[in-house]
């Protein structure tokens, strides 16, 4: 082969990988189902050929890895997540629905495998840089176009009969505005990062474009947590010391606001006094459910998403008189891990998604080439593990918070390894 073919052979894997990290960036930022009629029952199409897609991409990504000296840092850390998996398979696959579950937990695992790749398919940080770019424009695009001119598919209409006191909410591109405000918001640290690795002009007007978008979805809870989460990175860069005590710290805090609402009017008052409304938009009544249930199988729990989706919830709870029964999720990323596979699913996930990062952080942080990439890690991340608390997002088979998080969580980690191989080679 000639120096010529090797240039020909370079280009072509170059292009292959930036066209398999737009499919895989479009797959769970867009998506197949955009503009739906949330009025209407989901369309079984669109699901089995979004599951056809995931399963051909998992293809690509592993004949991409053939060609890739990196491609041992695909799903790390491996054996962390392939126990998490097993566990929840194993607690899973016996229940009277036990397939949908394997279905669920094989789809979620490409999403990881398909996040970590996404990091390691861009030749350099500008091309990865302006990847994101092009993909948030694509976002931002197709979300005004669809207020604008689609709004029936775009904004909540209020004729929900379960959520009428959404009408007038900005959901975009995204099936609720619940996913839509944290996925702006992560668009608004995308755009802050990309002023400074892409465009100073083009990261503003994303960031600021991503922020209204946010503020007429009515998203409390993001609109909230994003200023909160630029805050406290701000703080523990300057504090690094204090960086673990003060991410635990909040977690707990929101956490333990939040189980304090559900059974103490004290905490529930004084939540109140805040300007919060004290019952989280009506979390409390299923978070209520949710400790009891917990309390019936705090070890293997009831199976990966199987819970409110197979009408386990009446059953456990036949005499709880409580619309929370027909609830279509936990609205707690760690209290759905819990009833999906128990306590040792959750501390699995801790180690994974909150232990592993602060350690490749305090690791990765020293200022140098690729800080801004490593600080929009951080945020992401931060905002990440806090709106959990709030939201059902981990281990997510779509969806662009949990596969942002998922970028983040891998991206601190491959800072890290970067950083400990340049100080060893210095």
């Amino acid at each position: 082969m000639t120096p010529a073919d090797d240039i020909v052979m370079a280009r072509s894997r170059g292009a292959f990988a930036t066209a398999l990290f737009v499919v895989i960036y479009l797959f769970y930022w867009v998506s197949f189902y955009i503009y739906m009629d949330i009025s209407l029952p989901p369309n079984s199409f669109l699901g089995q050929t979004s599951q056809l897609v995931a399963v051909l991409m998992l293809g690509a990504i592993i004949f991409s890895a053939l060609f890739q000296s990196n491609s041992s840092l695909l799903l790390s850390p491996k054996l962390l997540i392939l126990i998490l998996f097993i566990w929840l398979m194993a607690v899973s696959v016996f229940s009277p629905h036990g397939l949908d579950a394997v279905r669920r937990l094989l789809l979620a695992l490409i999403a990881c495998v398909a996040a970590s790749a996404a990091l390691l398919l861009p030749k350099n940080e500008a091309n990865f840089a302006r990847l994101i770019a092009i993909g948030s424009i694509i976002v931002l695009v197709m979300s005004y176009f669809g207020v604008a001119m689609l709004p029936h598919y775009s904004i909540h209409q209020g004729t929900h009969p379960d959520e009428p006191s959404l009408a007038g909410d900005w959901r975009g591109i995204f099936g609720h505005k619940n996913l839509a405000a944290p996925a702006m918001a992560i668009i608004v640290m995308m755009g802050l990062y990309l002023r400074h690795k892409w465009s100073r002009f083009g990261g503003n007007a994303i960031a600021l474009a991503a922020f209204v978008f946010l503020y007429f979805s009515g998203g409390k809870t993001a609109l909230g947590m994003l200023p909160a989460t630029l805050a406290l990175v701000w703080i523990t860069d300057r504090h690094p010391k204090w960086t673990g005590i003060a991410v635990i710290s909040a977690l707990l805090a929101v956490n333990l606001g939040a189980l304090g609402a559900t059974f103490s009017p004290q905490v529930s008052a004084l939540i109140e006094s805040l300007g919060i409304d004290p019952t989280f938009t009506g979390r409390v009544d299923i978070w209520r459910l949710a400790y009891d249930a917990i309390a019936h199988r705090p070890i293997t729990g009831y199976g990966f998403t199987l819970f409110w989706t197979t009408g386990q919830a009446d059953m456990v709870m036949p005499d709880v008189e409580t619309w929370a029964t027909t609830a279509s999720d936990t609205h707690n990323s760690y209290l759905s891990v819990i009833l999906d596979g128990g306590f040792p699913a959750l501390i699995l996930i801790l180690i994974w998604l909150v232990v592993l990062p602060l350690r490749d952080i305090n690791a990765s942080r020293a200022p140098g080439p690729g800080w801004e990439l490593n600080l929009l890690f951080r945020r992401i991340w931060m905002f990440g593990i806090l709106l959990a608390s709030m939201e059902s997002i981990f281990l997510a088979i779509n969806g662009p918070v949990w596969f942002s998080l998922l970028m983040a969580t891998y991206g601190l980690r491959l800072s890290r390894i970067s950083y400990l191989t340049a100080r060893h080679s210095s």
